[in-house]
């Protein structure tokens, strides 16, 4: 057996051969005609090799890696990895998290293939620093105002 990481979209017959979607479907508790919850671990049967005569099957989609970096949200993650805000849910699913988690610096993201046609918004948005962070810089006053106000801090309610 082994346990493998599911991603958005993904069936259980993505994942193993026809001969064995029964006993995989088994393993997890579920039917064979179930999408998968994107992050989620499932158990796969070993499974032999096929030749390449054998029936050919589609690879997995290409997950990468990368590091959050300070100050970035997941809405900068989802933007900058994939190009399409509309992505962010499947992003948070794979991850095992939530939008409104925060998203801690060097906290490894997996990130699922991007579409080909966001490629150049991808290579826009890729900067070293995410798009959310305020840096200011040292010796700088820090600004004031009701945006920055902090509740029970700067802002009181009486």
């Amino acid at each position: 057996m082994q346990v493998i990481k599911a991603i958005y979209g993904q069936e259980l017959a993505d994942v193993v051969y026809d001969d064995y979607l029964f006993e995989a479907a088994d393993l997890n508790g579920g039917s064979i005609t179930d999408t998968l919850i994107a992050g989620a671990q499932v158990t796969v049967p070993e499974m032999p090799k096929r030749r390449l005569f054998d029936e050919i099957i589609a690879p997995a989609e290409k997950v990468t890696v990368v590091t959050a970096q300070p100050g970035q949200t997941w809405v900068d993650m989802v933007l900058q990895q994939l190009g399409d805000e509309h992505k962010l849910f499947d992003l948070v699913d794979l991850n095992g998290t939530g939008i409104t988690d925060d998203l801690i610096p060097g906290t490894v993201i997996e990130c699922p293939a991007y579409d080909l046609d966001k490629k150049a918004i991808i290579n826009i948005l890729q900067v070293k620093r995410p798009a959310s962070e305020k840096i200011i810089p040292p010796g700088e006053p820090q600004p004031e105002g009701i945006e920055y106000w902090a509740i029970e801090l700067d802002f009181v309610v009486s």
